[in-house]
């Protein structure tokens, strides 16, 4: 070296390297460190979200191809250049939860703002009948007279031989309307459901003995009530045969359920006295007290059942097995509870999660002839006990799905119910619930609001998960049209609040064609 400078300049040189050389060392051995710690976790978390995500996809996608039973996903299959990718994957599996996620917390509420713009009949159903949360609720007390149903025919279980034909007819029809039946032929009509139908039980745990005395202690419990009455107990009867049948449920329900469940369906009711649980709550009743303001009405329908059945001579369930017997008074008790209408939207929220949880078996079934294997053990079976309640509680609120004619005087008389618990109300001086003021309610105008509010968001429900059920839901959107023409006839509305009203009815005759078209197959 000839200077001093350049000793420094070769020094500075060597440290440069040298410290190039440590960061390529250190870089080298960072990227080992950084592989080991965050790419291969992230590649792991990758492939295992990426086998459940096509799990799912398999459970929830429509039109996904089904792959045979056995077959195992494999690494090949991820790579294949048809298939989705990881952040499409992660996109519909967030979609499908974000609408479980919805469907579990419905509440039943509503604001004022969303009031402010429906009419006087929307809100008394929303909030009269459908107890949603947004103004007080108006309760009473008192008792109104009340007098037994006239039974003067206290038949025996009859030969049905010579009439059999004519019971078959009326079962397998939705045109037959129980206020048109003579008191032999509600006799007969229940008695051929029980003992001769196709969904028949009744021979297998009772006598014809015992039955007979069951049945007219149960007929003599029913009041003589404008629509809570017998009449209306055996066209639900009716009703949930209908559903039994179309649904093939003698495939997925053991007899001792389909048993306890026309059971429940004839007594549903019992000793009902026009009255609704907001008011025996609000008045105090006695009854309210003793079922501690939880459904009332529907606790002591259920427990009427088994007090009648407490008498040996009379107790439909005493040649069942234990278990059997233990079986069919579960499906009494939960399907009677839950044709209390607070749980109506819980019950909505509960079908809706099956169906977006098995959504895929639900369409294939829709364009299936036959009851599918897969159907079956991952849709009915698991959640049995939820479509015998459903069966029973659509039963209930059944009058939209049948032709007009029927619809139509069963909705008058429930209304009239409604109005002589609105006089009580006014004669003591308590506020009057928003659906039992005479004075103020359209007959007609309030049942669109009661099939758009209440019977449509269940029955789109129902079929979504029960295809075969799809016909119903036409026929609402049918009576649905019919009450708008009669409200327009009877109302004289202007032609602003027409149109706002049409629009439901154009919906609900919309949505019946989107169901009817998942029926044909692509």
């Amino acid at each position: 070296f000839r200077s001093q400078n350049q000793v420094a300049a070769t020094i500075d040189i060597a440290i440069i390297v040298f410290i190039v050389l440590c960061m390529v060392l250190v870089t080298f051995d960072m990227r080992k460190v950084m592989y080991r710690l965050l790419v291969l976790p992230m590649e792991s978390m990758l492939y295992n979200l990426r086998e459940c995500a096509e799990f799912a996809v398999k459970k929830f996608e429509k039109n996904r191809k089904v792959e045979e039973e056995d077959e195992v996903l494999d690494i090949d299959d991820i790579d294949d250049e048809n298939s989705p990718s990881e952040l499409e994957l992660i996109e519909y599996m967030l979609t499908k939860l974000a609408r479980l996620a919805e469907a579990s917390i419905q509440k039943k509420v509503i604001t004022h703002d969303q009031l402010k713009d429906m009419s006087e009949e929307n809100k008394a159903v929303l909030v009269g009948m459908l107890d949603f949360q947004v103004l007080d609720a108006d309760g009473g007390s008192g008792s109104m007279p009340l007098k037994r149903a006239d039974n003067k025919s206290r038949v025996s279980i009859m030969d049905l031989t010579a009439c059999g034909q004519k019971y078959i007819d009326m079962t397998h029809t939705w045109q037959m309307n129980t206020l048109d039946l003579s008191a032999e032929d509600l006799k007969g009509l229940v008695t051929h459901i029980f003992f001769t139908s196709e969904m028949s039980c009744g021979a297998e745990f009772t006598d014809q003995m015992t039955f007979t005395g069951f049945f007219n202690q149960v007929r003599d419990s029913y009041l003589d009530v404008p629509y809570h009455c017998f009449a209306h107990a055996v066209d639900v009867l009716h009703v949930v045969f209908r559903l039994l049948t179309i649904t093939s449920a003698d495939a997925w329900l053991s007899q001792a359920e389909l048993y306890g469940l026309q059971i429940a369906s004839l007594c549903h009711d019992l000793g009902h006295f026009g009255k609704t649980n907001q008011f025996l709550v609000e008045s105090g009743h006695s009854m309210a007290l003793r079922y501690n303001d939880k459904s009332p009405l529907e606790n002591m329908h259920a427990a009427k059942l088994f007090e009648i059945c407490s008498l040996p001579e009379r107790n439909v369930f005493s040649n069942m097995s234990k278990i059997a017997q233990k079986e069919s008074r579960k499906v009494c008790i939960a399907a009677i509870l839950h044709t209390d209408l607070a749980n109506h939207f819980t019950m909505i929220k509960d079908i809706n999660q099956v169906y977006e949880i098995q959504e895929d078996i639900c369409e294939q079934q829709a364009v299936s002839k036959e009851l599918n294997d897969a159907y079956k053990t991952e849709v009915l079976v698991p959640h049995k006990l939820l479509w015998m309640e459903l069966f029973l509680h659509m039963a209930d609120v059944s009058n939209p799905l049948k032709p007009f004619e029927i619809a139509k005087p069963w909705a008058f008389r429930v209304l009239e119910e409604f109005f002589a618990q609105g006089d009580e109300e006014k004669n003591l001086g308590l506020p009057v619930g928003l659906l039992n003021d005479r004075d103020k309610v359209n007959k007609a105008g309030s049942q669109n609001g009661f099939i758009s509010f209440l019977v449509a968001p269940l029955i789109v429900s129902a079929v979504h998960v029960h295809p075969e059920l799809t016909p119903l839901h036409r026929q609402m959107a049918t009576s649905m049209s019919q009450w708008h023409q009669l409200w327009i006839e009877d109302a004289q509305p202007s032609p602003e609040e027409a149109a706002n009203k049409n629009e439901a009815v154009q919906a609900c005759r919309a949505k019946s064609a989107e169901l009817e078209a998942r029926l044909v197959p692509a």
